[in-house]
């Protein structure tokens, strides 16, 4: 059996609503849009799934911009967009990140 580092569960919590729960046992709540069987109670999986690839990848450019102290970040902003599939699963097909990261200091090749 695969050994993981991480690992999170979904539970149903009917309708189209689901709890996530990390190992840390912080939870969020999901569901799908009024239009698609749900309550509109909480971020839908595919916006997390784009918001989770933005933060993970600002978490990044932060990190390597402040290591060694050699950049004075005051903002970093990124805008993910993502195109999705017309027939199911509806997978994105693609996903942009686009940055904005601005600071004290900052050379644009450090930022490239």
């Amino acid at each position: 059996m695969t050994q993981y580092d991480k690992s999170v569960t979904v539970k149903w919590a009917g309708k189209m609503t689901f709890i996530g729960e990390a190992q840390s046992g912080n939870t969020l709540t999901m569901d799908a849009g009024k239009g698609n069987g749900g309550l509109g109670l909480g971020h839908s999986p595919m916006d997390l799934l784009l918001m989770g690839a933005g933060g993970c990848a600002s978490i990044d450019v932060v990190m390597m911009l402040q290591k060694g102290g050699r950049n004075a970040i005051t903002d970093c902003s990124v805008q993910v967009s993502g195109n999705r599939a017309t027939e199911m699963p509806k997978i994105y097909t693609d996903i942009h990140l686009h940055f904005v990261v601005t600071g004290k200091g900052l050379k644009d090749s450090a930022v490239k």
